[in-house]
């Protein structure tokens, strides 16, 4: 209590640590690695304090950089220990270390959903939060259209208004964890998921495979429903390049499809897929040779998050001839779904599922020659510029869906802004299919584009800011944007993409895009994937099944097979199926089975009296 500056400390802390480690590795000195183990312990303790008395996200998105580089060597200490001392248990405390450096906000924001909805806050309370964060979402909005007008005199009273907003809000919360004991003690459980509670929530079909990427370095946890293996395999020369060009090769249209590079592309494609298998893939499942698992959980980090594994292949094609329908996709045995962490995943999963039958919402705008207003400073800037392109298959898609299961479709001028916000609150299911614009150096601007109707309270433009400051009660969103998984990387919390805010928003299961998809190809991807969903698979199976569909139709063009096509939609959170029985929602399903119980313990009874009597 009497060190004046924590981060000072921690650094201190941590530097030894990781002297300590490296004298053991010299000297070989077991004493010096295990009090190596027990300062990180203290680091991590130090962390939660530090972490603790941030009030701004933004703090604390920068602290976690500077503590993912300390779990990075802790987990390499574990590692050695476990080694050393051939105990297991030190797998476990590598995974907690690898909890403790990923998608922290990102938890802190479930963790805090957690505890308004379990502590014993009024209606009337949980009612002003959501006023207060929308208040914020809204002088947030405001800043960031003063500045990039060059208004000065507004830029300033947003500011103010900002900061007023932002003040209220935090006031708020201190007043709740003054009146709720249980609200504060759920909103400050600091603990990550431990090995054994990831591997409560996973069945015998399942294996979790969470990746920690260091800075010259890979840790690979592979985790079954009874076993866990730590790998650490060195970075391979040029391993951010290889990702960039494996994700050209699989995202770029006019060099997958142009005659004069789609013979380029193929070989790119193939060996780099077959490359990244082998480093990422190939020892992971190699620890369980005799298990028939059909089910695969990445939790990824850095640059991982930007490709789908789905499309990685196992063996290289024996023809140099291009035939993208006929290559041993990953997808081709497993289903692959995708989790922030396995502590968010934890949290998604102890999501309320048991509700009442399901109601759809989807949101499919029409673009008709309307400009693109918004001018960010991205690289990627040839996507902004121009006009929108009209998305008609996508609209007849969410029509169609909506009849499929008896839910509501916005289509054309009916979707914008204003009617989300009105009645997002009112689906459990969620369908955006619209426009993605996201910026890379201002990850809090990448925004949704509905429909351009002018009036209107909200200028039809949905932000991740905003999206931040929103409560989605929705079980499940499909974002058919472009790219809203894909963004800027923060190092330990993960990528930036407007899928995270809906995450962060508490939406427990999303299926993102991870580049443009084509208009044609999204709506059969995402009508088939309903139609799977509605015959009681779960997310990542009726994906799975979706993509397979698709890539064997007869009547689909071999130029159209490239996964460019098909694989760019992917799934990550809570897996549940939502429906059982051709349409019965799992709710529904368990309210009968429930009552069926009652009504033959009832007619028991009654018989039994009856005997009695």
């Amino acid at each position: 209590e009497y060190v004046l500056d924590k981060n000072i400390f921690l650094s201190t802390l941590a530097l030894k640590a990781q002297a300590l480690t490296t004298l053991f590795l010299t000297k070989r000195k077991m004493s010096n690695l295990e009090l190596s183990f027990q300062s990180f312990l203290l680091c991590d303790t130090l962390i939660d304090e530090i972490r603790q008395s941030f009030i701004e996200r933004s703090d604390q998105l920068i602290f976690n950089q500077t503590a993912s580089q300390v779990y990075e060597e802790a987990i390499f200490t574990c590692l050695i220990l476990k080694n050393q001392t051939k105990e297991k248990k030190y797998i476990g405390q590598a995974f907690y270390f690898s909890e403790k450096s990923k998608a922290n906000t990102l938890l802190q924001s479930l963790t805090n959903n957690e505890a308004l909805r379990f502590s014993d806050l009024s209606d009337s309370l949980e009612s002003k939060e959501i006023q207060l964060k929308r208040n914020v979402a809204l002088f947030q909005k405001q800043l960031i259209q003063a500045l990039k007008n060059k208004d000065s005199l507004n830029t300033v009273a947003s500011q103010q208004h900002l900061l007023e907003a932002k003040a209220a809000y935090n006031q708020f919360v201190l007043n709740l964890e003054n009146q709720s004991s249980k609200y504060y003690q759920l909103k400050y459980d600091k603990s990550a998921a431990s090995l054994q509670e990831v591997q409560n929530i996973m069945d015998e079909s399942s294996t979790l495979i969470e990746f920690m990427s260091g800075k010259k370095r890979l840790f690979i946890f592979s985790i079954s429903k009874e076993e866990a293996f730590l790998d650490l395999i060195p970075k391979p020369e040029k391993y951010d390049s290889l990702i960039f060009t494996f994700r050209k090769s699989v995202t770029n249209r006019e060099y997958i499809t142009h005659p004069d590079s789609a013979q380029h592309a193929w070989q790119t494609y193939t060996s780099n897929a077959h490359r990244l298998y082998e480093i990422l893939l190939k020892n992971p499942l190699g620890h369980f040779p005799n298990t028939s698992f059909q089910k695969i959980i990445i939790v990824p980090d850095g640059l991982l998050g930007y490709i789908p594994f789905e499309i990685l292949l196992s063996e290289k094609p024996k023809s140099n001839e291009i035939n993208y329908a006929s290559l041993d996709y990953l997808l081709q045995h497993y289903s692959v779904s995708y989790a922030f962490s396995g502590s968010t995943l934890l949290k998604q999963q102890e999501v309320d599922l048991t509700k009442k039958p399901l109601k759809y919402g989807g949101f499919a705008p029409s673009y008709h020659s309307q400009k693109l207003s918004f001018a960010g400073s991205s690289k990627y800037q040839y996507i902004k510029k121009g006009n929108y392109i009209d998305l008609p298959a996508s609209r007849k898609g969410v029509e169609y869906i909506a009849g499929l299961l008896k839910g509501k479709a916005f289509v054309g001028e009916e979707a914008t802004e204003t009617v989300f916000r009105d009645t997002s609150h009112y689906f459990d299911i969620l369908h955006l299919v619209m426009h993605g614009i996201y910026d890379d150096k201002s990850p809090l601007k990448s925004h949704l584009v509905f429909s351009q109707i002018e009036g209107g309270a909200e200028d039809n433009f949905l932000t991740a800011a905003e999206l931040y400051n929103m409560n989605i009660d929705a079980m499940l969103v499909f974002l058919g944007s472009c790219n809203s998984g894909y963004g800027k990387i923060n190092r330990g919390e993960g990528i930036m993409s407007v899928s995270r805010a809906f995450a962060y928003a508490g939406c427990p299961s999303i299926v993102m895009s991870l580049w443009n998809l084509p208009d044609e190809e999204s709506a059969n991807i995402s009508t088939h994937f309903f139609q799977y969903l509605k015959k009681g698979a779960t997310k990542d199976e009726a994906l799975q099944k979706a993509k397979l569909q698709y890539l064997n139709d007869a009547n689909i063009s071999p130029n159209l097979q490239h996964p460019f096509f098909w694989a760019g939609f992917v799934p990550i959170g809570d897996m549940t199926p939502l429906y059982v029985s051709q349409g019965m929602p799992l709710g529904l399903k368990i309210l009968f089975a429930i009552g069926g119980l009652l009504l033959v313990v009832f007619v028991l009874i009654r018989l039994v009296n009856y005997r009695a009597n």
